[in-house]
């Protein structure tokens, strides 16, 4: 698991999160974790409720949507 200094350092390049206080920002880092994804490997579905929010730190990440057609 990575130290949330590391964490905290990450967060504060986000200018989202530029404006926040200190004491939150530490908050976040401390319940914060680096997770990585393998190429092609989901982060999320749009048919679940995420329960996580990402930031990405490192490469790019394609974004696909299919519109769900519910029957009638």
């Amino acid at each position: 698991m990575v130290e949330s200094p590391q964490i905290l350092e990450l967060l504060g390049c986000f200018p989202l999160l530029a404006d926040l206080p200190p004491e939150l920002l530490q908050q976040l880092a401390s319940q914060g974790q680096l997770l990585r994804f393998k190429l092609g490997q989901p982060i999320s579905r749009c048919d679940q409720a995420p329960n996580q929010l990402f930031f990405l730190v490192q490469g790019s990440v394609p974004v696909s949507y299919t519109h769900l057609t519910l029957p009638t």
